[in-house]
């Protein structure tokens, strides 16, 4: 004597209406950021997304990284409606006590243009490299920009 086990029909109907309401509320679930204890894997190119506004478009930093990072970099930013290339390097330092996470942006002359504090980070799923930056103007109450790392 064969026996089949059989699945209610009903049942069948609700796990595609279940696997819609558990994609959804993964979609809208807020990513967890980090505090920027280090800089580590902070060395490489990062976006903004196209459908937020902002003014860095694109920025690759170069140099070191660690608790203190610094050298060169190259970004897109917005100077008033138009994507301006700027060079020049940059210094950041991880949570500090007196000022916490911050970035600041020099001109070819060793000028800054702009600082930046890190209000949060994300990392790969080893920890190694930061994938997504929160960053808040240290200026002003300007929005806070989401850069997303791009390629390796």
């Amino acid at each position: 004597m064969r026996t089949t086990t059989r699945t209610p029909a009903r049942l069948l109907a609700f796990v595609p209406a279940l696997a819609l309401v558990l994609v959804a509320g993964v979609a809208r679930a807020e990513p967890v950021w980090q505090e920027a204890d280090t800089l580590s894997g902070l060395v490489g190119s990062y976006s903004r997304a196209s459908t937020t506004p902002g003014p860095i478009s694109y920025v690759t930093l170069g140099g070191t990284d660690g608790y203190h990072a610094q050298g060169p970099y190259t970004r897109f930013f917005d100077v008033k409606g138009i994507l301006t290339l700027q060079k020049g390097n940059y210094r950041a330092i991880a949570n500090n006590p007196a000022v916490g996470a911050i970035i600041v942006f020099e001109d070819e002359h060793g000028l800054d243009r702009e600082a930046w504090f890190i209000v949060g980070v994300r990392r790969d799923p080893l920890g190694r490299r930061i994938t997504a930056m929160k960053l808040q103007p240290s200026e002003g109450d300007g929005a806070s920009i989401i850069l997303y790392r791009v390629g390796l």
